[in-house]
């Protein structure tokens, strides 16, 4: 019978060893270059918002209502089935793995939060100013999140978990399979409104060669292409359950 150091150092082998990025933690690392996308151009209407230039107001709403529907119910999700992993073989990381799952918590609510204030902004019933200040709070937050997760946890997982350990994650994952509704492969006509803006900003982002905190050039070219190609077929999107 192997010992538990044994198995800790077929582990540590089997992680070390030369072998492409697993292909959840290469999903994970799109998604953070997709929200980062989507994030930076909030941030840009919540400037426009608190000088008084034009701001759609629809594309505000898809902003949002994108962060709510689908990071906070199946990005953050994806992260915590792979941190309970993590969790249960690294000591190192599990205090950094409880942080962010209550972080995810943390941020669902405030997305909704910042929802409700588009919502009553579009009637009359908040200001502009307090919804800027909701606003960048939220992509604060957020920012720091992905910033912790970026450093410290995402590159612990792929020193300790193990091929097996990423087969076994990725099985369960693609048990409840769903596609992005901006940046798979048909945009959802709910966002219509959202890709396209979202396409001409980062067009203009890639042809100013811009380097945005999160999100660098080849990032932004792979984020043009992927919603470019969504963009060319809306449809009516499947019922996110």
């Amino acid at each position: 019978m192997a010992t538990t150091s044994g198995r800790a150092a077929t582990r540590k082998h089997e992680a070390s060893a030369g072998h492409s990025e697993p292909r959840l933690l290469r999903t994970l690392r799109a998604e953070h270059r997709h929200m980062s996308a989507i994030m930076h151009l909030f941030a840009e209407q919540l400037d426009a918002l608190e000088t008084g230039e034009p701001v759609d107001t629809q594309v505000l709403f898809e902003i949002m209502d994108y962060m709510v529907s689908w990071p906070d119910r199946y990005h953050h999700p994806r992260e915590d089935l792979v941190y309970g992993r993590l969790a249960e073989i690294d000591t190192v990381a599990a205090r950094d793995v409880a942080d962010l799952q209550s972080e995810h918590e943390k941020s669902a609510a405030r997305g909704r939060e910042v929802l409700h204030d588009i919502e009553c902004w579009r009637q009359g019933a908040v200001s502009g100013t307090a919804l800027v200040a909701s606003g960048r709070a939220y992509l604060d937050h957020l920012r720091r999140h992905m910033a912790r997760e970026e450093s410290t946890v995402f590159p612990r997982m792929e020193t300790v978990l193990s091929d097996g350990d990423w087969r076994d994650l990725e099985a369960e994952d693609r048990l409840q399979p769903v596609e992005d509704p901006v940046f798979g492969r048909r945009v959802h006509r709910q966002y219509r409104n959202l890709a396209r803006k979202l396409r001409r900003n980062l067009r203009r982002e890639v042809e100013r060669g811009a380097l945005l905190e999160w999100v660098g050039i080849e990032a932004l070219l792979e984020s043009l292409e992927v919603v470019s190609m969504a963009c060319e077929t809306v449809r009516i999107p499947a019922k996110l359950n």
